[in-house]
């Protein structure tokens, strides 16, 4: 898949010439990631769910944008290292993106829930 298409799936206005090796994509995709589950739980939030199933409802809306994510991570880990184990790299760089979302419901979720 070339680079001006996951740029396009991803919303994005990154140039066509943009190369998967480079890494050019990794931080938009990652962002892109965070911002959707971030939305998506504090979109769903009831008032009485932990933030943990908040999250895990969320990754159920942002599969595409994960899938892309992983795609480009891949692709990255791979041009740099390709004897890396670029499922282990990915996975530990998907739960960074998580964690960070989690952070940002956790605070926002609070906020709502106080007012």
């Amino acid at each position: 898949m070339s680079a001006f298409v996951l740029a396009m799936l991803l919303g994005t206005g990154e140039p066509a010439d943009a190369l998967l090796a480079s890494g050019d994509m990794l931080p938009i995709a990652s962002e892109k990631l965070r911002e959707c589950v971030v939305y998506h739980a504090v979109r769903v939030d009831d008032g009485s769910a932990p933030v943990d199933d908040l999250i895990a409802a969320a990754r159920v809306h942002c599969a595409t944008k994960l899938s892309i994510f992983r795609y480009i991570l891949r692709g990255f880990v791979k041009a740099k290292n390709p004897s890396a184990d670029a499922d282990v790299i990915t996975e530990g760089s998907e739960l960074s993106v998580f964690r960070q979302a989690s952070n940002e419901v956790s605070k926002l979720v609070e906020a709502g829930r106080n007012n």
